[in-house]
C-alpha cells in the first residue's frame, strides 16, 4: 500500500507500507507495517537532476556521434 502525508515540518512523503491480517491470542489484528518513507519533493529533484544529466549525456553522445561521421 503507498500513502502521501505531509509530516509536522510541511514536507511530503510517500509511506509504502505492508497491510495483512495476522492473529493475537486467537483474534484476528489487521496489522500495518511501514517499509519505507519517501521524501517526495527531494525525490522529484533528484529525478530532474538526473533527466538533466541524461539529457546532456545523450545530447554530448549525439554530437561525437556526428563530428566522427565527418
Amino acid at each position: 500500500m503507498a500513502d502521501e502525508t505531509t509530516d509536522r515540518a510541511n514536507h511530503e512523503q510517500l509511506v509504502m507500507a505492508f497491510r495483512y491480517v495476522d492473529t493475537h491470542e486467537g483474534v484476528f489484528v489487521v496489522r500495518e507495517d511501514p517499509v519505507e518513507i519517501i521524501d517526495l519533493i527531494a525525490s522529484i529533484h533528484e529525478l530532474k537532476n538526473n533527466r538533466k544529466n541524461t539529457d546532456e549525456m545523450t545530447l554530448m553522445q549525439a554530437s561525437m556521434t556526428i563530428i566522427q561521421r565527418r
